[in-house]
C-alpha cells in the first residue's frame, strides 16, 4: 500500500497537481507514510532555502523555550522535503509551522486526520482518501457523507485552480452500495441541540 502511495505522489507531482492532502485515519498512519517518503523530496531547491530559513528563525526568536531543534529535527526532515503531517496529538508549536508552510505553498504533501478539515481554510489542488472507512470509537464504519463532503471540499483553491482533484482509495472488499452512498448521498441532516434557557 506504502508502495501505491509513493507511485500515487511521484505521478501527482510530477504533472503537478500539487499541494496535495492525504486524509487517513490513524495519527500512527500519518507519521508511516511521511516517513515512508523520506527517501523521495518533493521540494525544489529555492523552497528548501526558504523552509530552512523559516524554521532557523523560530529558534532564533524563541529563547528560553522549551523546545529545542534537535528535539524536533524528525519532524523537520520531513518538511524539508515538501512533507507534512498534521493531527490532534501534534503539538501547537508543530501544527502552526505545518499550517504556515501548507499555507505558502512550500509543503507538496500533507498527511492529515479529519481534524485538519475543520475549522481551517488550508485548500490544497489535490485530496486523497487512504480509506473510506474509519474507526468512530466504537466501530469501522463508512464515512457519512457530510464528512466526505468536509474533507473533499479543500481540493481546489479558490483563483489558482479550475477545479478540485479527490481520489479515493477504495478496498476490493468493501460493499459498492456502500461507497457509492459515501460518493453520491444526501447529508445527515443538521439539527441544533442548544437551547436557551
Amino acid at each position: 500500500f506504502k508502495r501505491f502511495i509513493q507511485n500515487l505522489l511521484n505521478k501527482l507531482y510530477d504533472i503537478k497537481y500539487g499541494p496535495v492532502i492525504l486524509f487517513t485515519f490513524s495519527k500512527k498512519k500519518c507519521h508511516e507514510f511521511a516517513k515512508s517518503l523520506w527517501s523521495m523530496n518533493f521540494s525544489d531547491v529555492k523552497s528548501r532555502k526558504v523552509i530552512e530559513r523559516f524554521l532557523n528563525k523560530l529558534f532564533i526568536k524563541l529563547p528560553g523555550e522549551k523546545i529545542s531543534y534537535s528535539s524536533c529535527e524528525t519532524y523537520f526532515r520531513s518538511l524539508k522535503k515538501g512533507i507534512g503531517i498534521h493531527h490532534a496529538s501534534l503539538s501547537p508549536f508543530l501544527k502552526e509551522i505545518t499550517e504556515t508552510l501548507f499555507h505558502a505553498n512550500l509543503l507538496f504533501i500533507l498527511f492529515a486526520t479529519e481534524t485538519f478539515s475543520i475549522g481551517l481554510n488550508m485548500p490544497s489542488k489535490t485530496v486523497i482518501f487512504s480509506s473510506l472507512v474509519k474507526f468512530d470509537g466504537k466501530n469501522l464504519r463508512f464515512l457519512n457523507r457530510g464528512e466526505f463532503i468536509q474533507m473533499s471540499g479543500r481540493a481546489g483553491r479558490r483563483g489558482l485552480d479550475r477545479k478540485g482533484i479527490v481520489i479515493s482509495i477504495l478496498d476490493d472488499k468493501n460493499s459498492s452500495d456502500k461507497i457509492q452512498k459515501v460518493l453520491t448521498g444526501f447529508s445527515e441532516p443538521i439539527g441544533s441541540v442548544f437551547r436557551l434557557s
